[in-house]
């Protein structure tokens, strides 16, 4: 069998894979009611590795989305704001994880497993190491559709 042969099977084999990975619906992460704003106050902000941090920084965050950051003693915070001290800490955006496998016991049998377990696993897996999306990228099916 010839090289051309193999690479026109391979993308008759591969291109039906990825539409159906593209139509997979995916849940929306978007918050589905209007909360406080949200004032991240008196943190040291790391706006990327290669800039110096800024100190004693506001970040204000409407509707999960960042709206405004600045320096305390310019940025106002709006009345209606929840408050979080950050003070002594540093804020950094939540990172991507574009190649992850949920494999670990503690995601076998997804379809059985209470949610608290579920997001317990996930905190330990994810956020707890400031990753607030992430695309897995083989799983075991039945537990990924659970």
């Amino acid at each position: 069998m010839g090289a051309a042969m193999i690479r026109g099977a391979f993308a008759l084999a591969i291109v039906p894979l990825i539409a159906a990975c593209v139509m997979i619906p995916t849940p929306d992460s978007a918050p589905t009611s209007a909360a406080a704003p949200l004032a991240l106050v008196g943190g040291r902000v790391q706006p990327d590795p290669q800039s110096a941090a800024l100190e004693d920084r506001v970040v204000l965050i409407d509707d999960g989305v960042i709206t405004a950051v600045g320096s305390r003693s310019r940025l106002s915070v709006p009345a209606s704001a929840r408050m979080l001290d950050c003070g002594g800490a540093t804020v950094l955006a939540g990172f991507w994880n574009s190649h992850v496998h949920f494999t670990e016991p503690a995601f076998r049998s997804a379809e059985s497993a209470p949610p608290a377990t579920l997001a317990a696993a996930l905190r330990t897996t994810l956020t707890s190491r400031g990753v607030v999306h992430a695309v897995d990228t083989g799983s075991f099916l039945r537990d990924t559709l659970a």
